[in-house]
């Protein structure tokens, strides 16, 4: 026959009835957790053309101007008068050849521009000196024009007199010439021997 429990077993029956209640009330620490979203994903307009749309063509760059195009050799120069005088396009400023550098004095004095960008030419004029400095007694009284293509290959060669009071040359050159690459104007005739220094001038080069 049982009887009443003893003080302990009801101490520690009320003890395991708390904890099985406890256990039941309880969140678990997952329970308490924020809830976790799945991360969105953000996406951006693509840089790339569309399959129907042209990529814009860069601006095309700018021409330099003729002048700056040029590179000039000489058969010499006189100190403080160098050939590039006769292409910055300033016709006070000349050319003027060495010493004894004339047709007058045994040589033949040339002046040799480059075109950096071959192109092409329809006259070629030769400005006589205009050095106010050393105005008269300088000239070239005829001169030889030759013409090169792109590829350093002589093409046509011109020859002329002087005309007018500062001995100037204007060469027209065939219509049916392109891509000039270089010409070479060369002394043939001077007044090599009216200058105490034996030499001749030239004020500038001009292409059109």
């Amino acid at each position: 026959m049982s009887g009443p429990l003893r003080p302990g077993l009801r101490a520690l029956g009320a003890l395991l009835l708390g904890t099985a209640c406890s256990s039941q009330s309880e969140p678990s620490r997952d329970d308490r957790s924020p809830e976790r979203r799945p991360a969105e994903v953000v996406t951006s307009a693509s840089a790339e053309p569309r399959a129907d749309e042209a990529p814009e063509a860069p601006p095309p760059e700018p021409k330099l101007p003729l002048r700056a195009r040029l590179r000039v050799e000489s058969s010499s120069s006189y100190p403080g008068w160098p050939a590039t005088n006769a292409i910055d396009g300033d016709e006070t400023t000349s050319w003027y050849s060495g010493s004894n550098d004339s047709v007058a004095q045994g040589n033949r004095p040339f002046l040799y521009v480059e075109l950096t960008d071959p192109g092409p030419l329809r006259t070629v004029t030769i400005l006589g000196n205009r050095d106010p400095s050393f105005y008269n007694g300088y000239a070239i009284l005829e001169g030889q024009l030759d013409v090169f293509d792109g590829a350093g290959r002589l093409v046509t060669t011109l020859s002329q007199k002087s005309a007018g009071e500062r001995h100037d040359f204007k060469f027209e050159l065939p219509r049916n010439l392109e891509g000039v690459g270089a010409v070479r104007f060369t002394s043939t005739k001077d007044e090599g021997k009216r200058n105490h220094w034996g030499d001749v001038a030239i004020a500038e080069i001009v292409f059109e």
